[in-house]
């Protein structure tokens, strides 16, 4: 899509320069080289582990050289050094990645107390699981409205995922419904959320220079529950075809 507005905005009227796409095609380009080339994708598997944490069987993994911040960050200092840049301007983006930091790391880590709490009792997702149960069949049509309402609290699908899947994988269990489709109506209603996040529509409006964000948020709120419940309905569809 980006390769046909440049041909679009560009057609016969104004010579675009395309230099500083460059930056851009460089890094999907190592983004990209890792699934393209198995022993690059070996070397930079190296993983740190937390095995057994506090004590717990509980065990955290993270691989470092495949975070893509490596990418972002061989790029930007490439193009510094290109530019001969006499600061990185490192001010704003820290500041923008602070404010992210303050938003994921806690759904992170609720994601996860979510997932490992029901020690002495019911975890929090069966406990979920237990309540919408109550739903029955109709579940299907609320699933999607789980991973809006996801995506809106917290302002990532995959965040939304994280938090909500496996409660949606105990309920789908427990009503003896296919998990992938409820894992597919939760990923599709965490992606229409984000038209009512009002993280993506500050972004958003202020690259268009747009200061009334309640505005574009009431104006995107019935189109989004109307795209959810129609995925639900659709969900309902598939469901029938299959049984």
């Amino acid at each position: 899509m980006l390769g046909l507005s440049v041909l679009y905005l560009g057609r016969g009227r104004s010579k675009i320069d395309l230099k500083p796409w460059l930056p851009y095609a460089v890094l999907a380009f190592l983004l990209l080289l890792p699934k393209l080339w198995e022993p690059l994708r070996q070397w930079i598997g190296w993983e740190l582990a937390f095995p057994d944490m506090f004590g717990t069987s509980i065990r955290g993994a993270i691989k470092p050289l495949q975070s893509p911040l490596l990418p972002f960050v061989v790029v930007g200092l490439g193009v510094a050094y290109f530019k001969k840049s006499k600061s990185l301007y490192l001010r704003e983006p820290l500041k923008k990645m602070g404010n992210v930091f303050v938003v994921l790391f806690p759904s992170v880590a609720i994601a996860q107390l979510m997932i490992y709490s029901g020690v002495t009792q019911p975890s929090m997702v069966r406990y979920i699981a237990e309540m919408m149960s109550a739903l029955g069949q109709a579940y299907v049509v609320v699933s999607p409205f789980v991973g809006v309402m996801g995506a809106f609290i917290t302002g990532s699908t995959t965040i939304s995922n994280l938090v909500f899947s496996a409660s949606q994988v105990e309920t789908a269990v427990s009503l003896d419904i296919a998990p992938t489709t409820i894992l597919a109506l939760q990923l599709s209603g965490a992606s229409i959320g984000n038209a009512i996040c009002l993280f993506n529509i500050i972004a958003a409006a202020s690259v268009a220079n747009i200061k009334d964000y309640r505005s574009v948020l009431s104006n995107n709120m019935l189109p989004a529950l109307t795209a959810a419940l129609v995925v639900g309905l659709l969900g309902i569809g598939w469901m029938a075809i299959g049984n």
